[in-house]
């Protein structure tokens, strides 16, 4: 009896153990798919220029289109059965001709470049089975900076 109580504890911790593994190697591929959605969403806002003040010499980010394509990809993205039951938010901060370059430092960007910085936030159901691990909600943040080539005729 002995010998099979000890069996039952030590399948137990090991069944543990498989489960933590296995939500774990969920959580970071959770995290990868967070990454590349925020990169994106990053890039395809910082590219919604503004074409009546691009023709002027300046660089405006569309702050109205950047949201439309965006979204857009996150609708997309929740569609999707990778993200499952969740719900994708996001935040934006745009730095460009118009709205100024202060605080971009903060974000490790040079000043001067337009950019987006980009954050997406998954909340839904916890990733993780076992009791002593919860995960309802976590983020990811991707910046995309235009090539300063691209910018350096106005300077």
């Amino acid at each position: 009896m002995k010998v099979f109580v000890v069996f039952l504890a030590l399948l137990t911790v090991l069944l543990s153990f498989a489960a933590y593994a296995a939500d774990l190697n969920a959580y970071v591929k959770m995290q990868a798919r967070l990454k590349y959605l925020a990169e994106d969403c990053a890039a395809a806002a910082a590219l919604s220029v503004d074409p009546e003040a691009y023709s002027r010499g300046f660089t405006v980010i569309d702050r109205r289109a950047a949201e439309d394509v965006s979204d857009l990809l996150l609708m997309k993205a929740m569609r999707t059965p990778a993200f499952g039951d969740c719900v994708l938010s996001s935040g934006m901060v745009i730095f460009d001709d118009e709205k100024g370059y202060s605080g971009c430092a903060e974000y490790g960007l040079a000043e001067g470049i337009p950019s987006v910085v980009f954050t997406v936030t998954r909340t839904g159901s916890d990733l993780f089975r076992l009791p002593f691990a919860e995960l309802r909600e976590f983020s990811r943040t991707a910046a995309y900076q235009w090539d300063d080539s691209l910018t350096s005729f106005r300077h």
